[in-house]
């Protein structure tokens, strides 16, 4: 956050001195935790550090977080299509051969696979069945 914000300010949002911020980024003291808290305010990504030491990270609390891998791959996935798709992108809407080479092909294939055999049950629940054993 002071590389981004400079000492001078975090020292201001955590109401504190600049050699006080000293102090504290050289682990010799701690703020109080509601000051720590109130960084958010200012800045969403203030825990970040913090958070990466523990395995943890702070998301909004509509964002879309899974360790699934296949939700991961979907997710993934869509970005990709996103992002061929942009009529920014070099083949405007229509996906190049460069752009479909460059994807993930194991990816795909993964999703591909789960899709088609959920498509799959789906179609046989919705057979129809033969009455009477005819």
């Amino acid at each position: 956050m002071c590389a981004k914000h400079g000492d001078d300010q975090v020292a201001q949002w955590l109401g504190i001195s600049e050699r006080h911020l000293r102090n504290v980024r050289s682990g010799t003291s701690l703020p109080s935790a509601d000051k720590l808290w109130g960084l958010l305010a200012y800045d969403d990504s203030a825990h970040d550090e913090m958070d990466a030491l523990y395995g943890y990270r702070t998301v909004p609390i509509d964002a879309l977080c899974s360790t699934d891998p296949l939700t991961r791959d979907l997710i993934a996935l869509a970005n990709e299509v996103a992002q061929s798709e942009d009529p920014n992108s070099p083949g405007g809407v229509a996906v190049t051969d460069h752009e479909l080479l460059d994807k993930d092909e194991h990816r795909m294939r993964r999703v591909y696979n789960t899709l088609g055999v959920w498509l799959e049950r789906i179609g046989s629940m919705r057979r129809p069945r033969a009455v009477g054993g005819i």
